[in-house]
């Protein structure tokens, strides 16, 4: 696509238009998916469990009128306080009429009642079903085909004579091409669900995948109990949580809960989540959670095959090397959770919980670039307890969580977040997490994926300026006192954005968004010399977006972005992206999107956020030079069938290979094809 004509479709935002008069427009699934690429960096790994998680609340949205604490609490835009003011406007004036009403609650402002609307609707304040055949007869369900088709051939699918597959037999792939998964869903009532989950990657033979759940919540003392595939977070996330989460930018909302408990594991992925059973009953003021989970896991042996060197998290079981992976140890993990609402202002929170591997962990560390990994899980049992707190009162709430690891570590992480007149929300967060540290399924607010090896202060301020105008800031200020991947000493970093939210009109919504960060990394100025010293690395992303509605059925969404990392050198990135939405009707719909892209390097590439196939977050990825175009359409049949097919093609002008090894494509363009079914019964 000629990037003079991504310029003039961009332009056309900017003009002034006499469009057809319309109501005001609420926020659609889309436009909420955006704003979650927005809370992730270019660097930053998204959450697709997330995701998809919150795509499946969206299709099964929660009675507003029946929804409990718990159930609002799945919503991670949604603050602890917004959650209670909800609830008890909802307990004073149930039933609810309409979702207009959520205007009534003060602390839910006009954006966050935006995104809300998408996942709560008006049902009857009743307690619903009370037999099985009710569950039954009162349920949804779906069943959603997907298949992806490539239109070009990577270098792992190509003939190759058996004498080069003798001598190295991982250079081509066993299975097929193509994409395929199924998912079932089952929800009745809110309380009970049931699911099913099947994928097979491309170059895999025959489903390689496949996880199932059942799950009751509310139900007696039964809080939640599910058994087969599950997800679960206690305390603040620092010795247990598999569950959810946002990036830095939404950490306001997320940070001053505790103990989310269980979840089900709804999603494709295959890695992250428990195979047992998991139960929270509740016993007065108590609410008490225990587990157990036994599962088979991948692994890298060492050369003696004594121990595994690593994990093996992608799923991908292609070639003969990547089989040999799967399934080779088991992992069995228990523990429980003891809650307590010990008065109206104090919640307590106490968790153990503990890992076995079959095989020991032996991380490879007798290199100087691997000696990073000198406090990495090392062995088969690991153990890992907490002691976790909120205090709320009025406008401040106060909470954290202290961890001891078997390995000899600690950890700990506090939080107070104050309401402030005039709509300003400030939350100041301190983190330690010690080299020593290790828990297994720790996973809460920091730098790093692990718990481990990092200490920081965070300041966060949010403030919505009027109905229009939302701002939001942070600064993160880290240290590392261990040495990680490329960095051989103790480090800093900094970490700051600022970002607005302003809707002009029912038509026209703006944002900005400004992040700079910095850390320390192994500079190494003489190519000859193995010799490195530190030094900061520094990277500037800025992303401008306009979304405008010429009418009822049409809209345009232009993004602007781009990047400056300054290091070695200093590379320069920039991406134009244009977004027309055509929607005539309820049963058709129609995303055509252009993005030409320029960037110096791998260094200073550039997400986007296209419009993708439900339950699959179209977040890409761009560097070098070149454009991509997409185009999808969903329809809608009267006999419960939706059909949605996406078409992409993505051409380079810098390259005449795309990839490398098993997956190189031998042009310079390569064009995909997604096709999904779902039926609603």
């Amino acid at each position: 696509m000629p990037p003079l004509f991504v310029l003039i479709l961009c332009f056309l935002t900017c003009i002034p238009m006499h469009a057809q008069r319309h109501d005001r427009q609420h926020l659609s699934w889309e436009d909420f998916a955006t704003l979650m690429h927005e809370n992730y960096d270019d660097d930053d790994d998204p959450d697709h469990e997330l995701y998809e998680r919150l795509y499946e609340l969206h299709t099964q949205p929660l009675n507003i009128n029946r929804a409990t604490i718990d159930d609002l609490q799945q919503l991670p835009f949604l603050s602890v306080v917004q959650i209670s003011d909800l609830i008890t406007y909802r307990d004073r004036n149930v039933p609810l009429r309409s979702l207009g009403e959520l205007a009534l609650v003060p602390s839910i402002d006009y954006h966050t009642r935006q995104m809300l609307m998408l996942f709560v609707h008006v049902g009857d304040a009743d307690k619903g079903a009370t037999t099985l055949h009710d569950y039954l007869r009162q349920s949804q369900n779906e069943v959603a085909l997907r298949t992806d088709v490539p239109l070009y051939i990577k270098a792992g699918y190509q003939d190759l004579p058996d004498s080069v597959l003798a001598s190295s037999p991982n250079k081509a792939y066993r299975g097929s091409r193509l994409y395929h998964s199924l998912r079932y869903s089952f929800a009745s009532h809110d309380r009970l669900f049931l699911g099913l989950q099947m994928e097979k990657d491309p170059g895999e033979r025959g489903i390689d995948h496949l996880s199932a759940y059942a799950m009751v919540r509310n139900v007696g003392r039964v809080r939640s109990a599910i058994v087969g595939n599950y997800r679960l977070s206690f305390g603040h996330g620092l010795v247990m949580n598999s569950g959810m989460s946002l990036g830095k930018s939404a950490m306001g909302s997320s940070m001053d809960r505790m103990d989310r408990g269980i979840s089900r594991h709804s999603s494709t992925s295959e890695s992250g989540y428990f195979t047992g059973a998991a139960a929270t009953l509740s016993l007065g003021k108590a609410l008490v959670t225990a587990y157990a989970s036994y599962r088979h896991a991948d692994g890298t042996y060492n050369a003696d095959s004594t121990g595994i060197t690593s994990l093996k998290t992608d799923g991908y079981h292609r070639t003969p090397l990547e089989h040999s992976k799967r399934g080779n140890i088991m992992v069995l993990d228990y523990g429980a959770n003891i809650h307590l609402q010990t008065t109206p202002r104090w919640q307590l929170s106490a968790s153990a919980v503990a890992t076995h591997y079959s095989v020991p962990l032996a991380p490879k560390c007798d290199t100087p670039s691997s000696y990073y990994r000198a406090y990495n899980p090392t062995g088969q049992d690991f153990q890992a307890f907490s002691l976790a707190y909120k205090y709320a009162h009025g406008n401040i709430t106060a909470s954290g969580e202290a961890a001891y690891s078997s390995s000899g570590g600690w950890a700990t992480l506090h939080s107070l977040m104050l309401i402030l007149p005039h709509n300003h929300n400030l939350q100041l967060t301190y983190r330690y997490y010690g080299a020593r540290y290790n828990a297994i399924h720790g996973r809460s607010f920091g730098e790093n994926s692990a718990v481990q090896n990092e200490q920081g202060v965070c300041l966060a301020w949010q403030n919505n300026m009027s109905r229009r105008l939302k701002l939001s800031a942070y600064i993160d200020a880290m240290y590392f006192p261990w040495m990680k991947y490329q960095v051989s000493g103790s480090s800093r970093g900094l970490d700051a954005q600022l970002q607005a939210l302003y809707t002009a009109s029912s038509r026209s919504t703006f944002i900005v968004r400004y992040r700079y960060k910095t850390k320390e990394k192994d500079y190494v100025a003489d190519a000859t010399s193995k010799a490195s010293e530190l030094r900061f690395r520094q990277s500037h992303t800025l992303r401008l977006q306009h979304t405008f509605a010429l009418s009822h059925s049409l809209s345009l969404r232009t993004t602007a972005s781009g990047s400056l990392i300054q290091f070695s050198d200093a590379d320069k990135g920039f991406s134009l992206a244009e977004l027309i939405r055509y929607t005539p009707s309820d049963w058709l719909s129609a995303d055509l999107s252009f993005t030409y892209f320029n960037t110096d390097s791998y260094e200073s590439r550039l997400t986007s956020y296209e419009p993708s196939l439900p339950y699959t977050f179209g977040m890409t990825t761009f560097y070098g030079r070149g454009t991509r175009t997409a185009l999808r359409a969903t329809l809608s049949l009267p006999c419960r069938l939706t059909l949605c097919l996406k078409g992409a093609a993505t051409w380079y002008a810098d390259r005449d290979a795309i990839g490398t090894g098993t997956e190189m494509i031998d042009s310079h363009h390569r064009e995909d094809i997604q096709l999904q079914v779902r039926y609603k019964f």
